[in-house]
Parts: C-alpha cells; sequence; structure tokens
C-alpha cells in the first residue's frame, strides 16, 4: 500500500538480499532474479560497487551477529550499537538504501523484513521510522502453526511442517516484548502503531494517517487501496509473491483454531494483546462516559448521544463530568435514563483552577470504585490525563478509552495533561473523531493500544427535510423570496465569523445571513459593530441559541462554515440530513463529509468563500441527493455500532460486529 504513495518504493525484504555470490538465486515479484530485474539489477550493481570487496564477509558476519543478540534484553546499548560492528552495519545499511533511491527516485524505502534483530539495529539510525502493525495474537498463532512453503532453487517447492501450540504461543510472547523494547526506545516520533483489523476494514483511512506521518502526498479520496500491485518486491520465498493481493475485510486466520485452542491462546497471551475479539459477549458493559461538563458544544454533544445510544442497546451507562456548572437542560433531556453525576462539586478561582484539575483525579477514582464499570471512555484532553491517573492502580482495573474530537493541537491550559500523557502509559484504546485529530494525538506521543477514526455520526430520525416549517421561518424573517445564507455555530473566534460576514458582504444585497448560536456579550458586540462597519446589519440576523434546528436547516439555502479548526462538524452533517447542501473550509474531516455534494474553500479568504457560494448556488445538488449520503456514511446507528465494537475489544468480550 505504501508502495502506491508518491516517493515511496516497496522494496520488500531487504535482509533477505543475499551477499554477492547469492544474489542471483532471490527472486523479485516481477518474475525475474534480481540480478535481471530492470529494477533490482542496476541497484545491486551500484551497491556492490559502492560497498567494495568486503560486502560478503560484512553481510555474514552482521547476519551472525544479529541472531546472537536476538534476545538480549539491552541490544540498544549492548556491544553491537557502541561496537564496530554497528559502524559496519550502518555502512551496508545506508548503502543499500541509497542506491535504492538513487535508481527509483524515492524519498522512502520502505522494508518490510520481519527480523527483529535487523530491527533494534535499525532503530539506532535517526532517519528511520518504524510502522507497527498489531495483530490478534489468535490469528498470528494460527498463522505460525500452518505448514510452510519454501522455494528453493529451480522453482522446486518443499513444505515445512508448522510450529506446534505451545511454540507458536512461546514465539508470538518473545517478538512482542522485543517489540516492545524497541517502542520504548526509539519513541513515537519515529513510530506508528495500527489496528490489523482496522487496515483491514478501512484501507484508505488508514494510508491516508500513514502518509501523515511519513510527511507525504495522501491518496486521492477516491482511490481504492484493496487492490495492491507488487510491481518490484523481493522476497526470500518466491511462492509468497503475487502479482497482485486482495486484502479481506476480516482476519479469519483465528477462526481455523479450535475454541479450546483460542481459549489457551487469550489466556497467556491476552494481557499483551492489542486486538482482542473474543467469542461471544456474554453480559452487558457496565460503562462509564466521563468528560469535562455537559456544555453546548461539538464533543459534548457526541458524547452525550453515544451514552443515550449505548444505553439504548442494553448496557449500564452512567454520565461523569468534572465539574458540575455548566449542565445544559437539553443534554439532560437526551440522556434521559441515564444518571449524570459531577466528580468536583464546586470550581475553585483564578490558579487554584489548576491545582484542582491535577488532583480531581483522586474523588474520580473513589466514584470508580464505588461503580465499578468494565470500561471508562473519557473524551477531551482532561479527562484522558484524569482517567489514565484514576485507573492506574485500581483492581479490578477497567479497560480505559481516551477520546478526541478536535483536529489541532491543545492549546493554553488544555495543553498541561497533553504533556503529562506525552510518552507515559498506553490507553486501551484511543478513539478520535477526524483523521487530523488521530494525527495530532499521535504528534504529542500519546500512546494507545488500539486507534480508530470514528465520525460521531448524525441522528437522521431528527435531522430531516422539513419544508412547511421553513416556509413559516422566512415568513416569520420576511425573507421569502431572498437568498439565505445560514451558520450554526457558537460565537468563538475559532468558528471564524469575522471572515463569514466578510464574504456575506460580497453577496448580492437580497441575501440574508442568519447565524446561529450563543457567546460572550463581549465577543458578540464585537461582531454586531464589525457587522455594522461592513454595512450589512439590517442583513444579519443574529438568532442565539435555538432548539429549532431541523426547521432552521431546511429553511436555509446554504449553509456556510468558515472554522480556522473543526473535528468533525456536526452542524454540516445535520443540515445535510434536512437536504441543506454546505460551502466550508477545507479543515478536519469537512471535504470528506460534504464530498461533491457542497463546496470545499481551501483559501481562508472572502473571495474565495463568495465565489464558492455562487459557484453552488447554479449548481445546486439535490435534497435527497445530501440526506442520501448522510444516511448512507454518517448515520448514527454506524458510530454506534463501531463504538461498542471498540468498547468490546478493549475489554476483551467479542463483537460480531466487525
Amino acid at each position: 500500500m505504501l508502495g502506491g504513495l508518491d516517493g515511496c518504493f516497496a522494496a520488500g525484504e531487504l535482509d533477505q538480499i543475499p551477499p554477492v555470490p547469492d544474489q542471483g538465486t532471490l527472486p523479485c515479484s516481477c518474475g525475474a532474479y534480481l540480478l535481471d530485474c530492470p529494477c533490482w539489477g542496476p541497484v545491486l550493481r551500484i551497491w556492490n560497487e559502492r560497498y567494495g570487496t568486503k560486502l560478503e564477509s560484512d553481510w555474514r558476519s552482521i547476519q551472525e551477529k544479529f541472531a546472537r543478540y536476538r534476545h538480549l534484553p539491552r541490544i540498544m546499548s549492548s556491544q553491537f550499537v557502541r561496537g564496530h560492528m554497528h559502524a559496519r552495519w550502518l555502512r551496508v545499511h545506508r548503502t543499500l538504501h541509497d542506491s535504492i533511491a538513487e535508481v527509483t527516485d524515492a524519498a522512502w524505502v520502505i522494508d518490510s523484513s520481519k527480523r527483529l534483530g535487523r530491527a533494534m539495529a535499525v532503530a539506532s539510525d535517526p532517519q528511520a521510522c518504524f510502522i507497527h502493525l498489531r495483530r490478534d495474537p489468535r490469528g498470528v498463532v494460527a498463522s505460525l502453526m500452518e505448514p510452510i512453503a519454501r522455494n528453493q532453487s529451480e522453482g522446486v517447492a518443499r513444505s515445512l511442517s508448522g510450529m506446534t501450540l505451545n511454540e507458536a504461543i512461546k514465539a508470538w510472547l518473545q517478538a512482542e516484548r522485543r517489540v516492545q523494547r524497541i517502542a520504548r526506545f526509539i519513541g513515537s516520533e519515529r513510530l506508528i502503531q495500527l489496528d490489523f483489523d482496522q487496515l483491514l476494514a478501512e484501507p484508505n483511512a488508514t494510508l491516508k494517517v500513514l502518509s501523515k506521518f511519513i510527511g507525504t502526498q495522501a491518496p486521492a479520496a477516491d482511490k481504492t487501496c484493496r487492490e495492491i500491485n507488487m510491481s518490484h518486491v523481493a522476497s526470500g520465498n518466491r511462492l509468497r509473491i503475487q502479482k497482485t493481493l486482495m486484502l479481506e475485510r476480516v482476519d479469519r486466520a483465528a477462526l481455523s483454531l479450535s475454541e479450546s485452542d483460542q481459549d489457551r491462546v487469550w489466556m497467556r497471551c491476552g494481557r499483551m494483546a492489542t486486538s482482542p475479539r473474543q467469542k461471544t459477549q456474554s453480559r452487558p458493559l457496565r460503562i462509564v462516559m466521563f468528560t469535562g461538563s455537559l456544555q453546548i458544544g461539538g464533543h459534548e454533544h457526541q458524547h452525550v448521544q453515544m451514552a443515550k445510544g449505548l444505553a439504548g442497546r442494553g448496557h449500564d451507562v452512567q454520565m461523569l463530568t468534572i465539574d458540575e456548572c455548566g449542565h445544559d437542560a437539553d443534554f439532560r433531556n437526551m440522556l434521559g435514563n441515564v444518571q449524570a453525576d459531577s466528580v468536583l462539586k464546586h470550581r475553585w478561582p483564578g490558579p487554584l483552577r489548576l491545582a484542582q484539575l491535577m488532583s480531581a483525579w483522586i474523588p474520580l477514582r473513589k466514584r470508580l470504585n464505588q461503580i465499578q464499570p468494565d470500561v471508562v471512555y473519557a473524551m477531551g484532553e482532561w479527562s484522558n490525563w484524569l482517567g489514565i491517573k484514576a485507573t492506574s492502580h485500581m483492581s479490578p482495573r477497567p479497560a480505559l478509552i481516551g477520546g478526541h474530537a478536535g483536529s489541532r493541537i491543545a492549546l493554553g491550559r488544555r495543553r498541561i495533561p497533553q504533556i503529562l500523557m506525552s510518552g507515559g502509559p498506553e490507553l486501551d484504546a484511543l478513539i478520535t473523531n477526524s483523521r487530523d485529530g488521530m494525527a495530532s494525538m499521535l504528534q504529542d506521543r500519546i500512546r494507545a493500544r488500539r486507534s480508530r477514526v470514528i465520525h460521531q455520526g448524525v441522528d437522521v430520525v431528527r435531522f430531516f427535510p422539513n419544508p412547511h416549517s421553513a416556509r413559516d421561518l422566512r415568513s416569520e424573517w420576511q425573507c421569502e423570496d431572498k437568498l439565505l445564507i445560514g451558520h450554526v455555530g457558537r460565537l468563538h473566534p475559532v468558528k471564524n465569523h469575522e471572515l463569514l460576514l466578510d464574504s456575506f458582504a460580497m453577496l448580492p444585497n437580497s441575501s440574508v445571513l442568519c447565524c446561529v448560536g450563543e457567546g460572550g456579550a463581549s465577543r458578540h458586540d464585537l461582531l454586531k459593530n464589525h457587522a455594522e462597519s461592513l454595512g450589512i446589519e439590517d442583513r444579519v440576523l443574529w438568532l442565539g441559541a435555538r432548539h429549532d434546528l431541523t426547521a432552521l436547516y431546511s429553511a436555509m439555502d446554504v449553509l456556510v462554515l468558515c472554522s480556522k479548526s473543526e473535528g468533525c462538524p456536526n452542524v454540516i452533517m445535520e443540515a445535510m440530513a434536512c437536504g441543506t447542501p454546505c460551502v466550508g473550509t477545507n479543515v478536519g474531516e469537512v471535504s470528506h463529509i460534504i464530498g461533491t455534494h457542497g463546496r470545499i474553500v481551501e483559501a481562508h479568504t472572502p473571495d474565495a468563500i463568495q465565489r464558492a457560494i455562487l459557484d453552488l448556488l447554479h449548481n445546486m445538488p439535490s435534497s435527497e441527493a445530501c440526506r442520501g449520503r448522510m444516511m448512507e456514511l454518517f448515520s448514527q446507528d454506524m458510530s454506534l455500532t463501531q463504538t461498542e465494537d471498540v468498547l468490546l475489544c478493549a475489554t476483551g468480550m467479542h463483537s460480531d460486529i466487525l
């Protein structure tokens, strides 16, 4: 998959490339031997010339050292790393990679070698990055137990018997421990950990995360990753090479094990496993949803929506917040029978607030000991860190799911918990609502056993086209025959209302702008003064907080979102579920949500916004098409299913959903 990105070359298993006398016996996926391959032939000739006559002896001695040191726990500080062998290996490694880069013009050489000794040595190269694909141990054990088809010269194949169950379990445990040592040594700046199940289910999303990690251009949104073309991949086993590989949606290797064998593997490997999928869900989960407060906001709405949905599926759900203040009445009504309570009863003033937050894990742990949950699903920077602190020494310890709903690196006081979590204990799972949010968490070195991007989804039953209520509103505002531009969002600088007003001022005088949302009085006055300076104060409706959102969305001709930063904005999904097309700046998941049923603006300028609105008005998508996209790709039920699956996996229960 990475070989299809710009500037990347999938080299295959570089540790299998033999010294000079045996280079003619290794196959390439193009069908030729390496020396006869139009790609590998020039690479090997340049490599042999640059390294010199000692290539064969140095290569063999390095391989012997790898075999000798592969089990040592402190290989990074051993005599291999500090001695002359390390310098010799770096020369072999870099000359080979430089030769590949010269012939292929690749900025990145993808080495899929599986020998951990080589990975340990590569870790000392500051230019090397690592991808750890984490898989269910039962699938790995089942693969190790299968007979192995090997290839000899002249295309003659022989079959080797696989490992026994105990041998396969022991091999997995040894490999996992060495991988964890490598991860601790190199840190999260040069390491990305991916879930094998997520790769199978969402290869395009995984590839986009990888492209951000290595700093190359992401693939086109409509590009499929199911089919993988292996043009010039080197492998030690000819039978492993195929012209085309197809990914299945489910890892089926574990299904070949009997239920008793699966139980044995899980009992010995379950604590170190990162993608558990048990057989059946024996009982509903006891879930604590933990967030900052129940104020009006996108991620609060997402968390409340999820709590209600999980309770509707039979789980025992309780909502905990850090602060008691700011509990929105609409959110409490939305929770229904889900009990909501707060950890802190009073908010300390001024600089004492930070001290209060830093010690809030103590009352949180007391509440969790009373509730005894199976899983804690935290949302937000402070909630994630407090959850880690509170559950760290609990017995039994609940699974901890971290949540992030933004797309930017946290700033100000919210930056403190991110720093405290950086490189610290692992979350059992990390859920973000946007790929940019996942990238920012990885950049902050937030560690998690598994991670997944899940859009929160929209309630398509609540939000639907309502032309009758729309006509009533337009009549009330006296704009039946006028162009109605809408915006829904709190009055906060990140929503960039100044850009919205500047672009609206360039539209015809027959247009009206309605702004839904509330904020501080100073911010509201500032925006009203800005509208007056543009001479459009008579054409702007400041509606404040409203509860009739379905009618509002239906009344709008176009919804415009000019935000500087977003995760997965609810307002766009809600508007499109009501059949209203949208114009949005290219932040967070806006472009993925809108697709071709609106306009995406790259430049944050009034001219660009105004042109996008006029272009959309000349080529309006149908209301049915906008709503159909939400029902197909962003329904609340789909989001709930994906989240429930992550919770079940984190607690060791099997989900039949994947």
